[in-house]
């Protein structure tokens, strides 16, 4: 005896969720930031992709919105990398995040 198998059509899931890539900076040559936002860019899962700049300097913000990233800066400069991290929490609405460099 053989059973009759049918494989069903599998409809893929649809996103309902968003994920908030941050990149928390403090001086890195700006090579190593576009390179590390091109990669983000190129992630397929419905993404935003914010830089944390704790220098400020305004070529990251330009290298940032040109390549579609949010920026972030914060005015004061407690608690290193972490406290750069919790304002940007602060600052935006996070489903899950992943933290790189």
């Amino acid at each position: 005896m053989t059973w009759n198998l049918r494989n069903p059509e599998i409809k893929l899931p649809e996103h309902r969720y968003s994920v908030d890539i941050l990149i928390p900076t403090l001086g890195e040559p700006l090579d190593i930031l576009r390179a590390t936002m091109v990669g983000c860019n190129k992630i397929s899962y419905p993404h935003k992709t914010f830089i944390l700049d704790d220098s400020g300097r305004s070529e990251v913000e330009a290298l940032a919105k040109n390549l579609g990233c949010n920026y972030i800066a914060r005015p004061t400069h407690k608690g290193a990398k972490a406290g750069n991290l919790n304002y940007a929490l602060k600052s935006i609405r996070i489903c899950l995040w992943i933290i790189i460099l």
